[in-house]
C-alpha cells in the first residue's frame, strides 16, 4: 500500500507498553517469506516471525 507508513503511524503512536512499542515495524509472516513450507507449519511461521523481530 502506498503511504502505509502514514496509515500505521496513528495506531502505533497509541502503543503505551514499552515492549511492543520497541519492536521494529515488521509485517506478517507471509510478508517475510513466501515459502509454503513455512506458512503451513505454525511453529515454523512463529520461528520465522521471532527471527525477524530479533527474538530468537
Amino acid at each position: 500500500m502506498i503511504g502505509a507508513d502514514r496509515s500505521a503511524a496513528a495506531p502505533t503512536a497509541r502503543i503505551t507498553d514499552p515492549w511492543p512499542a520497541g519492536l521494529p515495524p515488521v509485517g506478517t509472516v507471509d510478508q517475510i517469506t513466501d515459502s509454503t513450507d513455512v506458512l503451513i507449519r505454525p511453529a515454523a511461521a512463529r520461528a520465522v516471525t521471532a527471527a525477524a523481530y530479533g527474538l530468537s
